[in-house]
């Protein structure tokens, strides 16, 4: 086929990948017996018909749970690399990506009651918003301690049903500090009923399109993504976002002349906020593959969050040139246009240096290495959730070279002209992502020994950096560092599951965490325990029967691994070409890769991935 011929856009025929266009069709009505019963969710990978006209076929996943019922997740999100993994694994019977379609109500819906909700607020309130501004609003300072103290003072006092209609914004607002509060002390029954609050005010934040309304609405993100509802919290970040917007809080505009101190203060507390809204927006795209609601060609505001005169640790500020990066790497990489190998290249050799650079300009408090308590335990979670972001970020600009064979992705690397220490760091990308998820590990578990009840930190990142070590087990079944990896992985997926099961999340989701460990304890044997003849063959089309081909053992057994490579290659000259159709899609997850379009690819070869079997329990 050649490289610039359009793909067809037919289903994959693989049992695991489901490409079940049709169950896009419109479905009956259930009958009324039936109605009764919760609809079972399904996942679908889907293709864009509309792309087909410009040889473009971004794939993307579909959670549904009715024909009216569903959810988009594009290329950087989990689901979609499960997918890929699916497709290579061929795990049975419903590989990893079943998992995903339970636990979508969870994620994406929030339960209310009929009438409006109001309780009172606890005797022990001041505990309770303490613990919000020393974690969660260390780096989301979205309000001030004075205002939120004054209110909450007020509402202890009065019948809240009786306060002005136009303070419901700041009622909202201060249920939210609440809930964030009481699930950090580990009241989480409390908790419950906070956020239920604030959110069953949602629509007066709608009505009342202000900076209170907004302020409200990302605390009320920050409470459900702390409870790793995080489909929900992105509603309501979206809401915030959209007025924001309408503030002009996204430029550099001085209506006040010569500002006074209040008014200084409250152009400081609008600047927080955006950059909030901004952080939040960059950190849930990346994870979820969704646009971002914010474009930085339309943002001229201020970066500098500093006070005049003020000298303070200011992780918000980190994070935002942080989330600046992020933001490229979902416009230049996960776009919806199929990037050429050279601009993903050129792409991930930027970008990798901005991180680097990124990470080595951070004050000595917040640096992503090392022991997070290092610098004493009030800097500790703050530490952990940069580690893990920082490191997040790392694995998404890296990823790709996890499903590529180690040394056919060096061996096409070296054709491009780059740079010798771009491309050994392009080259070391599989182990980037492997440093990168040890890493992350190591952040959330020294983080949950502190204290298991932060709600700073959701579970994308720790899933994440399970899935690439189990991975990278997988393929490197004879290291010394894969039997380390294995205590990892199984100590992480543990405080994982414990922490989906308190918060109430499907258990038919987290099932995918006892896959990944079977991932990763499949053929892990002792370095010396493994014979030659099991390394797999770097080869994708069949040799001539005349042909006296030597398989060559792996680069991680022996020096000289790309020399065998290339030795490899001489005698299937298509790989460069195969090479050359999978490894941008990867980024862009396009799964437009049937029989036509792929024809005569053996993906599991060029993956350097072994097809599984999951017979006997782990």
């Amino acid at each position: 086929m050649s490289r610039n011929t359009p793909l067809q856009e037919t289903p994959l025929n693989r049992p695991s990948v489901r490409m079940a266009i049709s169950d896009l069709v419109e479905r009956p009505e259930p009958r009324a017996e039936q109605q009764e019963q919760q609809p079972r969710p399904t996942v679908e990978s889907v293709v864009i018909s509309s792309m087909v006209d410009s040889g473009q076929s971004p794939g993307f996943a579909v959670n549904s749970v009715s024909a009216t019922e569903r959810k988009y997740l594009g290329s950087t999100s989990l689901q979609v690399f499960s997918q890929w993994l699916d497709m290579t694994l061929h795990v049975s019977p419903t590989g990893l990506t079943s998992s995903f379609q339970h636990g979508m109500r969870f994620c994406e819906e929030m339960e209310l009651p009929e009438d409006l909700y109001m309780p009172s607020i606890p005797a022990d309130w001041e505990a309770y918003t303490a613990a919000y501004f020393s974690c969660v609003g260390r780096f989301f300072s979205v309000v001030s301690r004075d205002s939120i103290t004054s209110f909450a003072e007020r509402m202890q006092r009065q019948d809240l049903r009786a306060l002005p209609v136009r303070q419901r914004p700041l009622i909202a607002t201060v249920y939210a500090c609440l809930a964030i509060g009481a699930d950090s002390l580990g009241h989480s029954a409390q908790g419950t009923g906070y956020i239920t609050a604030a959110y069953s005010l949602y629509a007066y934040l709608v009505a009342q399109p202000y900076l209170q309304s907004a302020q409200a609405l990302i605390l009320i993100c920050l409470a459900l993504r702390g409870r790793n509802k995080d489909g929900a919290g992105s509603q309501a970040l979206g809401q915030a976002i959209r007025i924001i917007h309408s503030l002009g809080l996204h430029r550099k505009l001085n209506g006040y002349g010569n500002p006074n101190m209040e008014q200084t203060e409250l152009m400081h507390l609008g600047l927080k906020t955006w950059w909030s809204a901004y952080c939040l927006d960059r950190i849930m795209s990346l994870e979820t593959g969704r646009p971002p609601q914010i474009q930085d060609e339309d943002v001229d505001q201020i970066r500098d969050l500093q006070s005049k005169g003020v000298r303070e640790v200011d992780a918000l500020q980190a994070l935002t040139t942080l989330a600046t990066i992020q933001g490229s790497i979902c416009r230049h990489l996960a776009t919806i246009k199929l990037p050429t190998i050279a601009a993903v290249l050129e792409a991930q050799s930027r970008l990798d240096k901005a991180l680097v650079e990124w990470q080595n300009e951070l004050s000595l408090e917040l640096r992503c290495d090392g022991d997070i308590s290092i610098n004493g335990p009030e800097l500790a979670l703050p530490r952990a959730f940069l580690t893990i972001q920082y490191h997040s970020t790392m694995i998404n600009l890296h990823r790709a070279a996890l499903l590529m064979d180690k040394e056919i992705h060096r061996t096409n690397i070296a054709r491009y002209n780059l740079q010798k220490s771009d491309a050994n760091r392009l080259a070391s990308s599989e182990s980037i992502c492997a440093n990168s998820a040890r890493a992350i590990i190591t952040a959330y578990l020294q983080a949950r020994d502190m204290t298991e009840l932060s709600r700073l930190q959701t579970l994308t990142g720790p899933l994440m950096a399970i899935y690439v070590l189990s991975i990278v087990a997988l393929k490197n079944p004879t290291s010394w560092s894969t039997r380390s990896d294995v205590g990892l992985i199984y100590s992480a997926a543990e405080a994982v599951e414990q922490r989906y099961t308190a918060d109430g999340q499907d258990p038919g989701f987290y099932t995918l965490l006892k896959t990944l460990k079977q991932f990763a304890s499949q053929n892990t044997l002792s370095p010396k325990g493994i014979t030659a003849s099991r390394a797999p063959t770097r080869r994708t089309t069949p040799l001539p029967s005349n042909s006296q081909y030597t398989p060559q053992p792996s680069s991680d057994n022996q020096n000289g691994g790309t020399a065998s490579t290339q030795l490899n290659q001489a005698y299937d000259p298509n790989l460069f070409d195969e090479w050359d159709m999978l490894f941008p899609r990867l980024y862009v997850g396009d799964f437009a890769l049937d029989a036509g379009g792929f024809e005569g690819v053996d993906i599991e070869h060029l993956m350097g991935i072994p097809q599984l079997s999951f017979d006997d329990p782990h």
